[in-house]
């Protein structure tokens, strides 16, 4: 079943290389690297908002989910990632745009997982945010397979763990 679904994505969804969509898909997939982009939006919701104790339980949460995700989730699974089966980069070769190249298991993608669950965060209590941050969310999403760091099931299991961690977030701590 997930070659299917990975298949229809190489097929049908990654979009062909360019040196153009390099410099963008790179760029923001680096930019999500380690939740950076998020966090930078936490702080403009902290500036914003004056609540000290909502961009703690922000923090907090992020590295929860951060070290679930990447720790015993990712540890179950051990799927090996796209550029690594097709020879894509060669080991120890520099990613373009800064992108670096992770050590951990393709399955489920971190960039998914953070990206919806600091959506749900940050856009709680402020409908009008959803609508930019989560179409940012799914582009960044979405840059893990442009870059073939990940599956299409790498990264819609991430968006359904995201918005479950996210939703879990929201409904049991204030924000």
């Amino acid at each position: 079943m997930l070659k299917k679904i990975d298949s229809f994505g190489d097929k049908y969804i990654t979009l062909k290389r360019s040196p153009k969509l390099d410099a963008v898909f790179f760029r923001l997939s680096h930019s999500a690297d380690h939740s950076l982009i998020w966090f930078v939006l936490g702080v403009i919701r902290f500036v914003i908002l004056r609540d000290e104790r909502d961009f703690a339980r922000f923090i907090i949460v992020m590295a929860v989910e951060s070290g679930l995700t990447n720790g015993p989730i990712k540890y179950i699974f051990r799927r090996s990632r796209p550029h690594e089966r097709e020879g894509t980069y060669k080991k120890g070769e520099k990613l373009p745009y800064g992108l670096r190249m992770p050590i951990t298991s393709s399955f489920p993608s971190g960039h998914a997982v953070s990206a919806m669950c600091a959506a749900c965060m940050l856009s709680s209590g402020y409908p009008m945010v959803a609508f930019f941050v989560f179409p940012l969310g799914l582009l960044v999403a979405y840059t893990r397979l442009y870059t073939r760091m990940h599956h299409l099931s790498d990264v819609l299991a991430g968006l359904a763990l995201g918005l479950f961690f996210g939703y879990l977030a929201t409904r049991f701590l204030v924000f």
